[in-house]
């Protein structure tokens, strides 16, 4: 810091000493100081009048005659230096000669006209150096060596030989000090240091026409211009500064500098001074080192024009942080300056070009409040031209403000905060500026925000604004579309009730007013908005889409009738559009809603006919006409006219078989005609739907009501084939359906049939219930096949399955019919079995076979299940009654004599006589065991039978002994 701060001390010492000068010699003395530098350009350029070539070349001449003739006269010298300037002009001629040569043949060789580029002369001061070393080696110690050294350098110089008219340029300054010329050489030397690059030779020679002394010289102040320069090429910024600052402070000397040696005008200098402050005020110490410095700078008018380009550098270079703080700067010293408002400005470009959007939009804020037409700035500043300049900036600013925030929204899915920033700067716009150019396209905007926010009907009135206050706005047409859209949301999220009445003036060619009632009036502006729209812009591409709209308003609102009116409207003036096929569907749509459903089918019907291309709509159609005439069935069905809601249920099952509804047209058919009784019609409607529709997912439930109504009627074998549609079908109910078969078939007797569904169904089987009753049906059907065999192996599987069952009630009566069912198959063996010679043998088989069958019915009754319990009795008595017949329809032996016979007879009646009381004393337990348990079935009534029987037979017995 304390290096620093010696630098910045060391610029205002310099900064002051120069100043000293100029206070000490005042400014009277300027205007002699000007005198001077033109005597010394006389001096500077020894004229020779303006010659022909031929009046140059007779002047020369003339001088080499006169030098031959007094080759030592005392004025020889003088002839010398006079023919060495004749020389100078002579080798300028030749000079401009070759030149005029030269770009001739350079235009040839453009042209092609030469093959070998041409060389560019070179101007040849030989003659005139020649006579001027001349000069020097006779006359070394000439009075006007000066002008001889000078008149050698100028040559060398305009030859390019710089090193060499350096040369003469010292030894002028040291061998005649006191020349006049010294100023210019030292000038000239420092400009030869410059080019080269060598800045610290170059500030030397300058240093030497920059002091008290020298300041009457006219080489001072291009000194001071170049020594300041080169202070800059080489870093030294303070140094660079102080005498660029001097430059500035002394205006009068600018506009007397001789140009045409700097090839700068005044106003060139200037800038170039200014522009060189503050590129080493940006090298060297930054924005606030150089307010510091500007302020304690006495009487300085420059500080404004410095910080200005200073930060103009900064912006060049990149750096922009400074340039905003050399702005700030800028405006803290001079708020009401008249370009105060230019310099915000470039603080806003400043941020934007470093992509700080957050700073950038914060600095135009500041433009608005600061330099806007409410400001204190604006009330301070007189000049019209600034004013009118900081209006159109705060324009551009809140524009771009606007824009700014609602992209800022738009970016963080519409930040309600940012919009209402938005919005509050576009209103602002409005509000300012309200005949600008821009302003539709600002209100546009606002609308826009209006609706990003939700407040739709605001946005709506915005947009509105757009279309009626902006006649030729290229945002007309998209402000009236988007009004309608902010009313169609605002309809949406509507949740108040108004009820309001308005009317509509020709409405579409209607004589007279038509009264409608809307219940808010967002309604009322949403329709009017419509009309707007088609009324302003018919030839617009969203025409029949806002039609759409408007008609579907009607519709929400249930004005079918109205509705419809527009929809004929885009039908007939607008065929071509993508909205003719919608508007038609839209006015079949309006009948349905009626439940007009004959008016309905039938333009449903004409967008299939008429749009057959569009095949969207045509399938949308052909479905409504589906629905349409089911409606229609319903709306029957529902007033209690189930033979029309039938018959209409199944024209829309015939008219429409592929529609999703035909399937649900025959269920809802079938059940008109089960409604009002008729079954069989009803089981014939199912069954007809199950061949039109064997993959429907109402299969199922028609397979079921079906067969089931076929079932009511004992109609088996329908009901079977009804079940088995499901027989080779994926579906969850396929079991319960072949057992639902087989039982059909099992009521038919078709025993063939019952044992090969059920065995099928074993199959699929996963219920163990199910599955035992299914051995119950096949056993019973092999055995009234006559396989016994296979029969009895049926149901002993069938009780080893229940035997293995954990939930034996649900089953045990077939448990206890397959017991009974083994015992019928050993009755019936038993009843083959008859005693006959050898009576010994066959009575033994017989009573051996009887224990077995007995054995198998009472396993059968301990079950007991009253039907099965009953039935074993009853078959225990019966197979002792049948062997007491067997007994007493034996073979009588041969060659008995008649009282052989007699006794014979006689001994086969006692032996059947236990038989016969053992069958009684069954039927008759049968009986009371049946009654004591309220039992009574046919089993039952066959024992009471054979009780009446066998005790008649037991009594009569008796009394034959």
């Amino acid at each position: 810091m304390d290096g620093i701060y010696q630098n910045w001390i060391k610029i205002l010492a310099l900064f002051l000493s120069f100043n000293f000068i100029s206070s000490h010699y005042a400014f009277s003395q300027i205007q002699n100081r000007l005198n001077k530098l033109d005597e010394t350009i006389q001096r500077m350029e020894l004229s020779v009048r303006e010659m022909t070539e031929k009046e140059l070349e007779f002047a020369i001449a003339k001088n080499e005659e006169l030098l031959q003739r007094f080759p030592d006269s005392e004025f020889t010298p003088t002839v010398l230096f006079q023919l060495s300037e004749l020389y100078v002009k002579k080798a300028r001629q030749d000079f401009e000669k070759a030149m005029e040569q030269y770009e001739q043949q350079l235009k040839q060789y453009d042209k092609g006209r030469l093959k070998i580029e041409p060389v560019m002369p070179r101007v040849n001061f030989g003659d005139a150096i020649s006579t001027l070393y001349e000069i020097l080696n006779r006359y070394p110690n000439i009075s006007f060596k000066d002008r001889v050294l000078y008149r050698i350098a100028l040559c060398h110089h305009e030859e390019g030989n710089g090193e060499k008219s350096k040369q003469y340029f010292e030894r002028l300054i040291s061998e005649v000090p006191g020349s006049p010329f010294v100023a210019e050489a030292y000038f000239r030397i420092g400009e030869y240091y410059f080019d080269q690059g060598q800045y610290e030779s170059a500030i030397r020679y300058y240093s030497h026409l920059v002091t008290e002394e020298m300041w009457h010289n006219s080489f001072f102040d291009m000194a001071l211009y170049k020594l300041g320069w080169a202070n800059y090429k080489i870093n030294k910024y303070p140094e660079a500064i102080s005498a660029f600052m001097y430059l500035l402070k002394d205006i009068q000397v600018l506009e007397h500098l001789k140009t045409q040696t700097l090839n700068h005008s005044p106003t060139d200098l200037r800038q170039e001074a200014l522009d060189y402050i503050a590129i080493s005020f940006s090298e060297y110490g930054g924005p606030e080192r150089a307010k510091l410095f500007l302020q304690a700078t006495p009487d300085n008018q420059f500080t404004d024009e410095i910080l200005k380009r200073l930060g103009e550098v900064y912006l060049k270079q990149d750096r922009l942080d400074e340039a905003v703080e050399t702005f700030r700067a800028y405006l803290g010293l001079f708020p009401f300056a008249k370009d105060a408002p230019k310099i915000q400005k470039k603080i806003i470009d400043a941020y934007e070009k470093q992509w700080n959007l957050i700073a950038s939009n914060k600095a135009r804020s500041q433009l608005i409040r600061n330099y806007g037409p409410n400001s204190l700035w604006y009330q301070k500043v007189s000049d019209q031209n600034a004013k009118a300049e900081a209006l159109k900036l705060v324009k551009d600013a809140l524009y771009k403000s606007g824009i700014y925030h609602q992209l800022q929204a738009r970016e963080a899915n519409n930040d309600r905060q940012e919009l209402l920033l938005a919005i509050q700067k576009y209103r602002q716009f409005l509000k300012d500026f309200p005949d600008d150019e821009r302003a539709d396209k600002i209100n546009y905007f606002l609308a826009e925000c209006l609706y990003a926010i939700g407040d739709y009907e605001t946005a709506a009135q915005e947009y509105k604004k757009v279309v009626f206050d902006y006649k030729k706005s290229s945002y007309q047409e998209q402000a009236a579309y988007n009004c309608i859209l902010s009313y169609d949301k605002a309809l949406q999220l509507c949740n108040y009730s108004r009820p309001e009445k308005f009317y509509l003036q020709h409405f579409y060619n209607m004589p007279d007013s038509i009264v409608v009632e809307a219940g808010n009036p967002v309604v009322k502006n949403f329709i009017q908005a419509c009309e707007d729209f088609v009324t302003l812009l018919p030839k617009s591409d969203h025409v029949t889409e806002i039609l759409m709209k408007e008609a579907q308003i009607f519709n929400d609102i249930d004005r079918y009738d109205l509705a419809r009116k527009i929809y004929l409207k885009i039908i007939t003036e607008y065929a071509n559009s993508p909205y003719a096929g919608k508007a038609m569907m839209m006015i079949a749509q309006s009948y349905f809603n009626e439940e007009n459903y004959i008016k309905a089918e039938q333009w449903y019907s004409t967008v299939v006919n008429t749009l057959p291309d569009t095949a969207a709509l045509v399938r949308k159609a052909e479905v409504m006409m589906s629905s349409s005439r089911f409606k229609l069935a319903e709306k029957y069905r529902d007033s209690g006219n189930h033979i029309e809601a039938a018959k209409q249920f199944a024209l829309a099952a015939m008219r429409y078989p592929k529609s999703k509804i035909a399937e649900a047209a025959l269920i809802e058919a079938a059940k008109q005609f089960e409604y009002m009784g008729d079954t069989t019609k009803a089981a014939q409607v199912y069954e007809k739907f199950l061949d039109q529709y064997p993959y429907s997912n109402l299969l199922e439930e028609a397979v079921f009501t079906a067969a089931k109504y076929r079932e009511s009627v004992h109609q088996w074998d329908k009901a079977a084939k009804n079940y088995l549609r499901l027989r080779f079908k994926n579906s969850p109910l396929q079991a319960q359906a072949i057992f639902a078969a087989g039982k059909c078939y099992y009521n038919l007797k078709d025993w063939t049939k019952v044992v090969n569904i059920f065995n099928e169904y074993l199959i699929l089987c996963k219920d163990d219930n199910r599955f035992i009753e299914a051995l119950s049906y096949i056993g019973e059907g092999y055995l009234e096949q006559g396989q016994e065999k296979i029969a009895l192996q049926t149901f002993r599987q069938l009780l080893n399955k229940f035997n293995s069952s954990t939930n034996r009630e649900a089953t045990l009566y077939f448990a206890a019919k397959a017991q009974f069912m083994i015992g019928e198959i050993y009755y019936r063996e038993y009843s083959k079995i008859t005693i006959q010679p050898p009576l010994k043998t066959t009575f033994q088989r017989k009573k051996e076979s009887l224990t077995k069958v007995i054995k198998s019915y009472a396993k059968a009754a301990k079950y007991r299940i009253a039907e099965w319990t009953t039935a074993a009795s009853f078959r225990i008595g019966q197979v002792f009654e049948e062997f007491a017949n067997a007994l007493l329809t034996s073979p009588i032996p041969e060659g008995l004599t008649p009282d052989e016979l007699v006794a014979y007879e006689l001994q086969i009646k006692d032996m059947a006589l236990p038989f016969q009381k053992k069958a009684l004393e069954t039927y008759t337990a049968n009986v009371n065991r049946a009654e004591k348990n309220n039992v009574n079935n046919t089993w039952v009534s066959k024992s009471r039978d054979r009780i009446r029987i066998l005790g008649n037979l037991i009594n009569q017995h008796k009394h034959n002994q």
